[in-house]
This record gives structure tokens, C-alpha cells and sequence, in this order.
């Protein structure tokens, strides 16, 4: 832990490298140790701050925890799965899902354009996949849904 900046202040918890902007995989093997221990969404930022214009996260999802359907606005962002499945699902405005997109083998790489909202969960038991989009970050750039849960399957 002592190599990251606990960063509380989002939905999830976040960690900030301290120094080094690279991630190796002592990191991972942390961020997977911590994910499963809380068995809550977590994540380690490779910018240096909400102010950095270009954001890369590496996210760790266990499966019970599913992520209320957002759109960003303003920001396309991308998806590459490391380990584990990751299923995105796609809502249209009634907030019915309209598609499922697997990303099932590590590397896989998914391009989600603005406007466009979803959700994010883990097939397996976790995942852990890398996450870039344009910062600065802003609340106005996102806006998060309530579903029915009999849409959300």
C-alpha cells in the first residue's frame, strides 16, 4: 500500500501510483488481493490527478458487484480486458438493454462511444481490465441511471 495515494472522494475506491507511472504486476496481484478481500469495485489511476486530460484506470469488478447503468457525454472510452470476462451491456433510452458485448480473452480491446449508456460487470468471479478516457474528470460528464431490475438481466 505504500506505494499508492488513497483517493476516497468517487463511487469507488481509488488508488493513485505515488511515483512510477508504470504498471507492472505486483500491482495487479495487489489490486486483485484488495478487490477480493472487499469484494467492492476498486481501482489503480495511472494519471496523477482528476485534472490529468487523459485518464487510464486499471479496474477490478467482482462478480456480485454490477455497475449502475452512466452514459459520459462528452468522452469516448475504451475497454481491454487483462483478466478474467467482462460483459458491458448497452441500454437505450427506455433503459432496456439493446446489446451484451463479451470481452472474454485477456488483451481484447472494446471502443464504447459518448452517449452511449451501459453498464459494466463481471462474468467470473472478478476481472480486471484497463480503462482510458479523455479527463479532465467532471461530474457534468456523467450522469448515472436507476433501472428496473427486471431490465437489467
Amino acid at each position: 500500500m505504500n506505494n499508492y495515494i488513497k483517493d476516497n472522494t468517487g463511487k469507488s475506491k481509488s488508488l493513485f501510483l505515488k511515483k512510477n507511472r508504470k504498471i507492472v504486476k505486483k500491482d495487479i496481484n495487489f489490486l486483485k488481493k484488495e478487490g477480493l478481500k472487499s469484494k467492492k469495485p476498486l481501482r489503480i489511476c495511472i494519471h496523477s490527478s482528476k485534472k490529468s486530460k487523459l485518464h487510464s484506470m486499471i479496474n477490478f469488478l467482482y462478480k456480485q458487484e454490477s455497475v449502475k447503468p452512466f452514459i459520459h457525454l462528452k468522452t469516448d472510452e475504451i475497454y481491454q480486458l487483462i483478466e478474467g470476462q467482462l460483459k458491458i451491456l448497452i441500454y437505450n433510452k427506455r433503459l432496456k438493454i439493446v446489446d451484451k458485448i463479451f470481452l472474454n480473452n485477456n488483451n481484447e480491446i472494446y471502443l464504447l462511444k459518448k452517449n452511449t449508456i451501459h453498464s459494466t460487470e463481471a462474468v467470473s468471479k472478478y476481472c480486471i481490465f484497463s480503462e482510458y478516457r479523455l479527463g479532465p474528470f467532471s461530474k457534468l460528464d456523467n450522469k448515472e441511471y436507476l433501472v428496473n431490475s427486471k431490465n437489467n438481466k
